[in-house]
């Protein structure tokens, strides 16, 4: 249905609006949420799965990279694991 589909677009325009500055791990859930609430209405469901793996890939890109390099590249500080610059700074020095 038409209506269904442009009532979806609109519930998720206007979350973001209510959100404000939405980032990191709250925009996944949300993407995640309406894809979950978008599986009757198969425009919806491909419009959110499209959404979330798109914005899954970076985070997992970072995830992987963290756990089998040891770096974290996050440049929005929007990882679940934050670097302490004064503690490599440290250990570098000594």
């Amino acid at each position: 249905k038409k209506e269904d589909f442009y009532l979806f677009i609109s519930r998720i325009i206007r979350i973001n609006f209510i959100l404000g500055n939405t980032t990191g791990r709250a925009v996944l859930d949300l993407l995640h949420e309406q894809t979950l609430k978008s599986s009757g209405h198969k425009q919806a469901y491909d419009i959110c799965f499209f959404l979330a793996k798109s914005a899954y890939r970076p985070y997992l890109k970072m995830l992987e990279t963290w756990i089998h390099n040891g770096l974290i590249d996050d440049p929005y500080n929007e990882f679940m694991v934050q670097e302490n610059k004064e503690i490599i700074y440290s250990l570098a020095i000594t």
